[in-house]
């Protein structure tokens, strides 16, 4: 094809390809848009599932009768704390494969009744629980989701401490 010096302005292929370096950054810009929205929707969902499961686990050690006094949710009886194990909440409550679950004596008595118990099958009775920490290079995929609630713990008649029950999931 051979082009003509004119007056008229006619360029040709060079009018065209400004235009289509526009419209190829505008369709780039709105693909990257739409991948960057799916991956925040897709992460919303992932963290709203592993905090309805850290609620869920939450709920099941409110009410969970190898803790409660009387079968009522929210009150622990202090004889049964220190039964608490990896292998009761495992096997009872069926947790996600990454928590722990820690109770929190908060009352100003000189016996507290501390309990934490983890997926890494260990359990801490006294002094400061230490937490189950991912292995070093383990990478968590969801982050931590916490659900906590205060409870109260029934030593005798005339002797309650009030306590807070935290539970960690992660994936």
């Amino acid at each position: 094809m051979r082009f003509r010096r004119s007056h008229r302005g006619v360029a040709g292929f060079f009018e065209e390809f400004p235009v289509l370096i526009v419209v190829l950054a505008a369709l780039l810009l709105f693909l990257a848009t739409a991948v960057g929205a799916f991956e925040t929707l897709s992460q919303k969902q992932q963290s709203a599932a592993f905090s309805q499961q850290a609620e869920t686990l939450l709920g099941a050690v409110l009410g969970y009768q190898n803790l409660t006094y009387e079968n009522q949710k929210g009150l622990f009886q202090s004889s049964k704390i220190a039964n608490l194990t990896y292998a009761n909440v495992s096997y009872d409550l069926h947790p996600p494969s990454g928590y722990e679950v820690q109770i929190i004596d908060l009352s100003p008595f000189h016996i507290h009744y501390n309990r934490t118990v983890d997926s890494c099958q260990q359990s801490y009775s006294t002094g400061t629980p230490t937490p189950c920490i991912p292995p070093p290079g383990y990478r968590l995929s969801n982050g931590i989701f916490v659900a906590q609630s205060p409870v109260t713990i029934f030593v005798t008649d005339q002797e309650y401490h009030d306590a807070l029950v935290v539970v960690s999931v992660w994936s």
